[in-house]
This record gives structure tokens, sequence and C-alpha cells, in this order.
């Protein structure tokens, strides 16, 4: 599971899927409960910690509502379910009125050996895209040829950067192995 907190919004993520029975369309539809462990879900109901079966959603979207904020967001791809709740911005204090901010701009200017790196990134990180995406079929979108080259180049300084992660980390040559983007590349990708 994992939260990350940013000035806009929330997102919270877990790994799995949502039930068959659901999707991020009708997931704040009135629904049943579909527990993954129902023996879990029956202890936590039976000592009042649950306060219904199926009722969470529902609940989260009318505190949303009682706060004035935008409906939650559901999403899914092939390893992670997660939900985003939007906030509005906390503008930062307006250093100009005051005479003791000491407070120093820092502008950064972008060379063009990194607007180049940013472009490669941007465009392997819209290949995985929200459903992620296997080795052959990213090399493919990107037209290159060269596994190796490809693996040194993308792969793995994305992975060690946390902006991918793998469907069977445990198993790197797993034969179903795909990648999928991280909350961290989701929000680079966003701001590249």
């Amino acid at each position: 599971m994992g939260i990350a907190i940013y000035d806009d919004r929330v997102e919270i993520e877990n790994t799995g899927h949502l039930p068959d029975e659901l999707t991020v369309e009708t997931i704040k539809q009135s629904h049943h409960s579909f527990p993954q462990n129902p023996t879990i879900a029956d202890v936590l109901f039976k000592t009042t910690f649950l306060e219904n079966w199926g009722s969470g959603v529902g609940r989260m979207v009318d505190a949303c509502r009682e706060a004035n904020l935008p409906e939650p967001e559901f999403n899914q791809n092939a390893a992670f379910v997660w939900v985003t709740f939007k906030r509005t911005t906390i503008n930062a204090y307006n250093h100009t009125s005051s005479p003791y901010n000491h407070t120093t701009i820092q502008v950064h200017h972008t060379t063009s050996k990194e607007q180049a790196k940013n472009k490669r990134l941007k465009k392997f990180l819209m290949a995985i895209g929200e459903n992620g995406a296997n080795l052959k079929a990213l090399m493919d979108d990107m037209d290159l040829r060269n596994r190796s080259s490809f693996v040194n180049t993308y792969i793995a300084p994305n992975l060690a950067e946390g902006y991918i992660a793998m469907l069977y980390p445990e198993s790197p040559n797993h034969p179903m192995q795909s990648y999928y983007l991280t909350n961290k590349g989701r929000e680079a990708l966003n701001n590249l």
C-alpha cells in the first residue's frame, strides 16, 4: 500500500485489482461487498470496525461532498488500484507583502541535454501508459530493436528512480513480465 500527498491531491494505492463485478466506472454505484478475505472482513464487521458491508466507497463520496471537494477518482492498471482525492491548492504566502521575507526564488534553466532526456523519459512513460506494458510492446512502441540497450537505457534506470515497477518483482525474467507506472512515474509524466 502506498500513500502519496501532493499540493492538489492525495493518492492511495494498493496492489491487486477490483473484484470482477466492479469497474472504476461502477464502483461509485450501490453494490454488494466483495471482500478479498471474507474471514477478516467478518471479524471487522462483528467488532464494529466495519460500519456496513459495501458502504465504504459511498461514505468516501459523501465525505468529499460534505467537504465541498470533488468526488474521489478510482483507477486501476495491471498491478494496482488507486484512488485520488483532489483538493484545492493552498496558495503560498505572498512574499512581496512582507518586509521580513528572506525567501529566494530559484529559477532552474533546462539545458538542451536535459530537454532531450526529459523528452525520452516522457515518450517512455507514455508508452507504458496507465495499463502497463511488456518489454516487446514498449520497444515496438518506441521503435527500438536492441533489447539489452533498451533495458540499460530505459528499464533499469527508471526502475532505480522509482518511476516504474515490475508486475512480477520477485521474478524479473518472468515470461509475463510487464512494467507499470508508480505514483512517482505518473507525477513525473504529468510534469514533463
